[in-house]
C-alpha cells in the first residue's frame, strides 16, 4: 500500500512539474495588451499613442515591458495557473506620463492572481473574473 501511494504521489507531482514548464512555456515571449477593466474607457482609449507590452522570461522568473509609457521590469511568480506580480520589486522608469493610464496599468497588475490561455489570448484574472487580455506578437 506505501508503495502504490508513493508511485502516485511521484506521478503527480511529476505531473505537476511538467504541466508548470508547458504553461511557462507558453507565456513565454511579448505580448501585447487587449483589453483592461476599468469602466468607462477601453484599452483604445487609454493607450491610444503605445499600447502596453509584457515580456516574460520564464527561465529567470523575471516579466518585462512598458506601461504605455514607462518601461519596468521584475519578478513575477507561476505556480500551475496562479500568477503574482512582485510590484513592490519592480523597477519602473520615471518618464513624465500624461493620464491615469499608467496608475491604472500598474493598479489593475498588483490584483493579478490566476491567469489562462484561451485559444491566442492570455487572460489575467483577479479569482474568475479577466482583468487583462493580452495577444501574443511574434
Amino acid at each position: 500500500m506505501k508503495l502504490l501511494f508513493s508511485f502516485l504521489l511521484i506521478a503527480h507531482l511529476h505531473n505537476i512539474t511538467a504541466m508548470t514548464v508547458l504553461q511557462k512555456q507558453v507565456v513565454s515571449g511579448q505580448w501585447q495588451l487587449e483589453y483592461i477593466m476599468f469602466p468607462g474607457k477601453s484599452a483604445e482609449e487609454l493607450y491610444a499613442g503605445r499600447k502596453p507590452i509584457i515580456r516574460f522570461d520564464s527561465a529567470a522568473n523575471n516579466v518585462s515591458g512598458n506601461t504605455g509609457c514607462n518601461s519596468f521590469s521584475g519578478p513575477y511568480t507561476c505556480n500551475g495557473n496562479k500568477l503574482q506580480f512582485d510590484t513592490g520589486k519592480m523597477t519602473l522608469t520615471r518618464m513624465a506620463c500624461r493620464g491615469e493610464a499608467e496608475g491604472i496599468f500598474l493598479d489593475v497588475l498588483k490584483k493579478v492572481n490566476r491567469y489562462d490561455i484561451y485559444g491566442d489570448a492570455l487572460l489575467f484574472l483577479q479569482d474568475d473574473v479577466v482583468i487583462m487580455r493580452w495577444k501574443k506578437k511574434s
